[in-house]
């Protein structure tokens, strides 16, 4: 009966986190002033693009202390997992390669395969920032919810993300988007 209450709170995190992420591409890619057919792929692929911790041992996902190095190997195998999960759904290659490449970094320490800057994709960049902001500002068994100003002293120290895209989304935050719950971003669409 525990398991089936701990997948059920994973599956709601995971749920959760996507649609955060998802809402948040979007805008960001609205506020890059991107074709509008890329709002709503970025919305997708952002929506998905940690499908596959559902394939990582709740143990793992749901752990108060730090991974040991065999359990995060483990965990850095969702955005594989990921991509064989929305492929199997039909997503498109624009979409499984978002997915698949959101945990690569600029200077080419991210992961599953180490790409570096030219190399990763922006549907990644993207999803990567908004994934990162949403994690840092969401309460996790492992870690207390920062704020927006919090959030934003750790993320401008991180030189693995794109400085560009960074600027753009810190300012989106902190202009238009600071005080919107997820219904009224949806809303603005």
């Amino acid at each position: 009966m525990q398991y089936l209450k701990n997948m059920k709170h994973t599956m709601s995190c995971i749920h959760q986190h996507g649609i955060r992420v998802g809402v948040l591409s979007y805008h960001l890619s609205k506020h890059l002033n991107l074709p509008e057919i890329y709002w709503f792929l970025h919305f997708i692929a952002g929506r998905w693009h940690d499908f596959g911790k559902l394939l990582i041992p709740t143990s793992i996902l749901n752990q108060p202390t730090p991974l040991t190095s065999e359990q995060w190997e483990i965990m850095k195998k969702h955005p594989i997992y990921s991509y064989r999960l929305v492929s199997l759904c039909g997503f498109d290659a624009y979409i499984k390669k978002a997915i698949l490449y959101h945990h690569e970094n600029e200077c080419g320490t991210g992961y599953p395969f180490g790409l570096a800057s030219e190399n990763i994709p922006l549907s990644s960049k993207i999803i990567r920032i908004c994934d990162i902001y949403d994690a840092l500002t969401q309460k996790r068994v492992y870690k207390h919810k920062l704020n927006t100003e919090e959030a934003f002293s750790l993320m401008d120290k991180d030189k693995s993300l794109p400085s560009y895209l960074y600027g753009v989304f810190k300012y989106m935050i902190l202009s238009d988007y600071r005080c919107l719950t997820k219904k009224e971003l949806l809303r603005r669409g």
